[in-house]
């Protein structure tokens, strides 16, 4: 595992290991607040969530609009309760 600062923004590589002795790269990128530090995005294998989570919000508002994309979010929340 590695860390790096730079200003208020921190990375954290780590690996994590399978149940099949196989490592998997995982980035933690971070933002200090007020002292304390927050991930904000995390990246496995290269693949960013907050990008892949923009492409689809992304195509919701294309195809409708945001108020769909708004709606969809709190049906799945409601539905989690």
């Amino acid at each position: 595992m590695s860390e790096r600062t730079k200003a208020k923004y921190g990375l954290v590589k780590a690996k994590v290991m399978t149940n099949d002795r196989r490592e998997i790269d995982v980035d933690y990128r971070l933002k200090n607040k007020r002292s304390d530090w927050y991930v904000y995005d995390v990246v496995v294998v290269g693949v960013s969530l907050v990008k892949s989570y923009r492409v689809q919000f992304n195509d919701i508002i294309m195809q409708s609009s945001y108020e769909e994309l708004v709606k969809r979010l709190k049906d799945k929340l409601a539905a989690k309760e």
